[in-house]
């Protein structure tokens, strides 16, 4: 099957360096090729001796295979560590995590100098400290075990509350951002992971908050914004909002505010020199998320959870020519518990 490599019986210069990456790869599919082979064949084998003797043949494959392997690291080490990245994920689902290579001290040195220019840790890490979400930060986060939630219709009377006949389904969303960072310039790797961070930052607010069909913009209750240039103008609208969630049995809110309407805050409302954000911060929390623009959110924490189906996890995925191309990545949704628990406060376009 792999007597003859044709490229022999045409040329005489020796391999390239990516030519020889691709015979170490070739010569490891025949070692499998052959390793299945010989183990096949050995099942119709009856004679004892001889199946013995054909068993340890293709056991001298397997050999054969791992100096391939180890040909393969010394080549090409970005591709062994892929390999290497594979053996990990699968030892995080065993739940064991060793490794039956012993790597000599200097080879383990060789190791992390290319870890730090293929597959490194430290975007993985630079990019969550720029991952700040303000809403899951204020409300409680629950395993999720599907990709749908259902949401229930309630029947209200005097005496009691029921399940109604029927529910809604709402899907659970899958949020991903990929960043790039080229090889030629790892000094400023970190700048933009942490940019990655924050971009997926506001992306997941923006989902939890005001996107998705059971964020408390969608499904709670609504009030009109007044003239937000009026000084007291704003405190007033959070007023109206805090009244309607506090009859719905809610006392403990959180204002969730845009940057642009938290630096109005900073004005004077009466003549003993108060400002604005001092009486609004009375009300509730004040959470400033750059997910606003036009709205302002009063919101109970007791009366929202963030179902999360899939952990937030940023992850190596591939080397692309001179990038290295990194994956943040989560599957999450807002489940009120009631739509009387939030109120938002709309600025009409």
């Amino acid at each position: 099957m792999f007597s003859a490599d044709p490229s022999f019986l045409t040329r005489k210069d020796k391999f390239t360096k990516e030519e020889l990456k691709r015979a170490v790869r070739g010569a490891l599919a025949a070692e499998i090729d052959a390793i299945n082979y010989y183990f096949q064949q050995g099942d119709l084998i009856n004679d004892p001796r001889l199946k013995s003797a054909h068993e340890d043949i293709a056991k001298e494959e397997m050999t054969h295979f791992g100096e391939f392997l180890r040909m393969l690291y010394e080549v090409s080490p970005d591709e062994f560590l892929m390999i290497n990245k594979g053996w990990d994920e699968a030892s995080r689902i065993i739940g064991k995590v060793d490794f039956p290579i012993k790597i000599k001290t200097g080879e383990e040195e060789k190791v992390k100098e290319i870890e730090g220019k293929s597959g490194s840790n430290e975007p993985t890490l630079w990019a969550m400290e720029g991952i700040k979400s303000t809403f899951r930060q204020k409300v409680k986060n629950v395993e999720y075990g599907s990709d749908t939630i259902s949401i229930a219709e309630i029947d209200e009377d005097e005496g009691a509350i029921s399940q109604g006949g029927s529910s809604f389904l709402y899907h659970v969303p899958y949020l991903s951002l990929e960043f790039r960072l080229r090889d030629s310039s790892p000094s400023n790797w970190k700048e933009i992971a942490f940019n990655a961070g924050k971009k997926f930052s506001i992306l997941e607010d923006t989902t939890l908050l005001k996107a998705h069909e059971l964020s408390p913009l969608k499904i709670g209750g609504k009030v009109s914004a007044s003239d937000w240039d009026q000084p007291g103008s704003i405190l007033n609208d959070v007023v109206k909002a805090y009244e309607y969630v506090s009859k719905g049995g809610f006392d403990k809110v959180i204002v969730m505010i845009s940057p642009t309407l938290f630096s109005k805050l900073f004005r004077v409302v009466d003549r003993t020199g108060t400002y604005e954000h001092e009486v609004v911060r009375r009300i509730g929390e004040i959470v400033v998320s750059p997910a606003l623009d036009r709205e302002i959110i009063v919101l109970s924490p007791d009366g929202f959870e963030v179902a999360v189906r899939k952990q937030l996890k940023v992850e190596f995925l591939d080397k692309d020519k001179e990038y290295e191309i990194y994956l943040i990545s989560e599957q999450i949704s807002p489940r009120p518990l009631s739509r009387l628990a939030s109120c938002s406060v709309v600025k009409e376009t």
